[in-house]
């Protein structure tokens, strides 16, 4: 039964994963995925006559729950104002504390309805699956571009399609660019768990076929995710196959190097020619590979994106701006000249050290409490691990923290494996029990 399901679960992740942002009048509250989730908790509380929340979920959500008075409080006594300006800083939380728990939801759901340590890669292997279909998406959209202007006159894209996303296929998300190319660059990790854990040959060659299309769908909406590909994976790669394989992981390692080195190869040679007659395409190869074409042309070896972040450290004067922070500096940091772009100080400008102090505490929570989850395999722990680590690496560079795809990919796979610990926990100590009477 639960598996005839699959298609069902599979299409409503979806949803919750990449729902787009409607443009319409109702502006942020028209959002697919918040109007699945928040369909999911009401459908939940109905048929279970509550949300019946587990401790773990119900912390992340006192941590939603203080950023958004935070923000509320700041915008309404520190920024009044601005107080227009404030709404993008307030809704933020009000729309990730449905998502947590319509994913906490769904997770449970899974766990509850499969088979013991299964049902973590059966999960997964849906939410791999749905990164996938959106990279297909993106990927027509490129060759088609009937059908991007089609998916673009329903979502915010549009707006953008005209200037610097002119080379960045948005999919469903309301533009292309680096937080698109992270989200995409997560199903690779998850290929490479997927991969390796995977006993079917056939399975695995799948996972191997599907991560050209998810690499191709990162290369045609951002750098940021490349450097998921070309240096995260190898090394997640290398992990799980030292903790499988030991002595022969370097050689798993190598061999795996070699058949996506050829397979790249073998790609570029045979398309090159006809994708160098596309000028969007020769546009894109130029923005990705800018840095490699100016060394070769003497400029010398720069990344302009470095270049224009390592000015952006710029914290503000005011003390108790510093400390509570003014909720409409997240809504337009250029709106006021603050010419930052860089996610740990706009999350500064926007909640101060005090919600910032909840932002991360959030994800630091979560590492804490995957750690110590003691009935599942450090194999299993190892991805909602690698996930929360790249958020935080990559809020760096700008907001990625609560931010749309990623963080409900992220949460997938925190609660997958943390309800999975629940189940086997309760299963041990009812066999405990039956044994000792």
């Amino acid at each position: 039964m639960f598996r005839t399901n699959s298609i069902v679960l599979c299409f409503v992740i979806f949803c919750v994963v990449y729902g787009p942002l409607i443009d319409s009048s109702f502006g942020a509250f028209f959002d697919i995925s918040f109007l699945i989730c928040v369909f999911i908790v009401v459908l939940h509380v109905a048929n279970n006559g509550g949300l019946g929340l587990d401790k773990f979920t119900y912390v992340l959500c006192v941590f939603i729950v203080f950023i958004f008075f935070i923000a509320l409080t700041s915008a309404i006594f520190l920024d009044v104002e601005n107080i227009e300006h404030s709404t993008r800083a307030i809704m933020r939380p009000i729309r990730v504390l449905p998502t947590i728990l319509g994913v906490s939801i769904l997770a449970r759901y899974i766990v509850n309805n499969g088979i013991e340590r299964e049902v973590i890669d059966l999960g997964l292997k849906l939410v791999f699956l749905v990164v996938l279909i959106h990279a297909v998406l993106m990927i027509s959209q490129f060759f088609n571009e009937e059908l991007r202007n089609y998916v673009y006159q329903f979502t915010t894209a549009k707006y953008v399609v005209q200037n610097y996303q002119a080379t960045r296929i948005a999919g469903l998300a309301g533009a292309g660019g680096a937080q698109l190319s992270i989200a995409q660059s997560f199903g690779l990790i998850l290929g490479v768990y997927l991969f390796v854990t995977a006993g079917s040959l056939k399975f695995k060659l799948f996972v191997f076929l599907s991560c050209q299309f998810i690499l191709a769908s990162i290369f045609l909406s951002g750098r940021s995710g490349l450097l998921t590909a070309f240096f995260f994976c190898p090394i997640y790669f290398l992990y799980l196959n030292f903790l499988g394989a030991g002595g022969k992981a370097i050689k798993n390692f190598l061999f795996a190097f070699a058949g996506v080195a050829l397979s790249l190869s073998l790609l570029f040679y045979l398309l090159f020619d006809i994708l160098a007659e596309n000028p969007m395409f020769m546009s894109v190869f130029n923005r990705i590979f800018d840095t490699f074409i100016g060394y070769g042309e003497g400029q010398g070896l720069k990344v302009n994106t470095l270049t224009v972040l390592s000015n952006m450290f710029i914290l503000p004067d005011d003390a108790m701006h510093l400390i509570f922070g003014k909720a409409s500096y997240l809504n337009n940091n250029t709106l006021y000249g603050i010419l930052t772009d860089i996610g740990y100080f706009r999350l500064v400008w926007g909640y101060g050290l005090l919600g910032s102090i909840f932002h991360y505490g959030f994800y630091i929570f979560s590492i804490y409490t995957i750690l110590k989850l003691r009935n599942v395999s450090i194999v299993h722990k190892s991805l909602p691990l690698m996930f929360l680590f790249l958020t935080l690496f990559f809020n760096s560079k700008e907001i990625l923290i609560f931010t749309k795809h990623t963080f409900q990919i992220c949460m997938f796979a925190v609660f997958l494996v943390y309800f999975t610990n629940n189940k086997m926990n309760n299963m041990s100590m009812v066999i405990r029990r039956q044994y000792v009477n």
